[in-house]
């Protein structure tokens, strides 16, 4: 009987504590779509075009963030995250975002069951979302339509891999380059850098292929 109601204790405060590391997901995920909502009321006072892009592309990285949280909160698994749903989630946001047309097509690949824990999915999520959105701005100008391929797939127990291509039309050799550096290549050396993992950019006139291998801890 005082093995019973020992386990019976355990199983509540299992409860409760699940209950509020849910309340904890939900509360950020609050938190960082108000400053998402905050970014895109102060660019709509802002009449400098380029201005207006760069708190456009905040409330873009905000807003992954935000999308991770949720995810995680409305799932079973408060610390695993299933990257196959939250990229068609992260792929429709964006989507909307950048007001792409429907000649913009995408697919996945992640292998089946493949999940991350938040200390990955963060700058995984945020270096997702600048590579789709680099491709929405500026694969495809002067095209009828553009194709974007993502594949992530496990390499060894702790290494996984990251694939993702456009058909666009290329980024020039300079912004390849280290001085030529724009802010978005910027933070996603310094996202693949928390990920203890390498980056590597392949472009021409035919399209531009990313390949990232990163490690959890």
């Amino acid at each position: 009987l005082a093995l019973q109601m020992e386990k019976d204790k355990l199983e509540r405060a299992n409860e409760r504590i699940h209950v509020m590391i849910k309340e904890i997901h939900h509360r950020v995920k609050n938190n960082l779509q108000v400053v998402a909502s905050l970014l895109r009321l102060q660019s709509e006072t802002i009449e400098d075009e380029k201005l207006q892009q760069v708190f456009g592309q905040s409330q873009s990285r905000v807003a992954s963030m935000a999308l991770i949280h949720e995810k995680l909160y409305k799932g079973d698994d408060l610390v695993q995250l299933d990257i196959g749903q939250y990229l068609k989630e992260l792929f429709a946001e964006l989507v909307q975002l950048n007001n792409v047309r429907d000649t913009i097509r995408y697919r996945t690949a992640i292998d089946e069951g493949l999940t991350l824990d938040l200390d990955t999915m963060v700058p995984l999520g945020l270096v997702l979302n600048e590579l789709i959105t680099n491709s929405f701005k500026h694969a495809f100008v002067g095209r009828e339509s553009g194709l974007i391929d993502l594949r992530i797939s496990r390499v060894s127990e702790r290494e996984f891999d990251l694939l993702y291509t456009d058909d666009g039309i290329g980024i020039p050799q300079e912004k390849l380059t280290h001085d030529g550096a724009t802010l978005g290549m910027s933070l996603i050396d310094s996202l693949v850098e928390q990920l203890n993992g390498f980056l590597t950019v392949e472009s021409n006139e035919k399209g531009t292929r990313y390949h990232v291998r990163f490690k959890t801890p």
